[in-house]
């Protein structure tokens, strides 16, 4: 955040704010835009930062004096469809704990459960927390998951939460990397008090992001 005016308005308007770290930071944020941009004028009423290890300094200062942070952690390692997570980077995991230690008692840290190496780090963070996955220990989870065809294609599936089931429709959308973008934006829409019908009907926006590896190659066409 730029400019002492800026902080001034913040500090006075103190807006939810929500970072987000991890491999799958874009594609969590452009689920995370389509839930949330019915309820909220972003940039406005609420911000959202990818993080930027740059400039630590901007990230504490938002997430202590936000009247909503939220910090979310996607997976350390990258995404191939054909594996599962496994212990990731070591560097992102210590800048996801650097970045947790920002976060206020009234503060939540959303993470995917079912990356082994941000399940652990999970343990030594002591505010409120919320977890996504495929497993059934998440908080939020997947299940029944239909890939389509005909008459339309994507992915069907139902997010389990609390005892509430609701059926999610990705147009035109596969793989696991979008249900766990799905999955997180329904956490992040919980915690800012948007009910499940109106998250699900906010994820038929979604239109998903091209995944890439380091090296910026396409694994995986997220849209068609």
């Amino acid at each position: 955040m730029k400019g002492l005016l800026n902080k001034i308005k913040f500090y006075i308007k103190k807006p939810p704010v929500i970072v987000l770290i991890g491999q799958g930071s874009q594609t969590a944020k452009e689920a995370i835009l389509a839930v949330l941009t019915p309820h909220f004028k972003i940039d406005k009423e609420l911000l959202i930062y990818q993080a930027n290890f740059d400039n630590l300094t901007d990230l504490k200062f938002l997430l202590k004096n936000s009247k909503q942070p939220i910090l979310l952690a996607s997976h350390t390692s990258e995404y191939y469809s054909d594996k599962e997570f496994f212990p990731g980077d070591n560097k992102i995991a210590e800048n996801i704990l650097k970045i947790a230690d920002f976060l206020p008692s009234r503060g939540y840290f959303i993470f995917n459960y079912d990356d082994e190496a941000v399940r652990d780090i999970s343990q030594k963070i002591k505010t409120g927390q919320l977890s996504f996955g495929f497993g059934i220990r998440a908080d939020l989870r997947a299940s029944d998951i239909v890939l389509t065809q005909s008459p339309n294609l994507g992915t069907n599936f139902k997010i389990n939460y609390q005892g509430k089931i609701v059926p999610i429709w990705l147009k035109n959308l596969f793989g696991k990397e979008n249900i766990y973008a799905a999955l997180a934006a329904a956490m992040v829409g919980e915690i800012l008090g948007i009910n499940l019908v109106e998250i699900s009907n906010g994820l038929k926006e979604y239109k998903g992001v091209d995944i890439l590896d380091k090296k910026g190659t396409k694994i995986a066409k997220t849209t068609d």
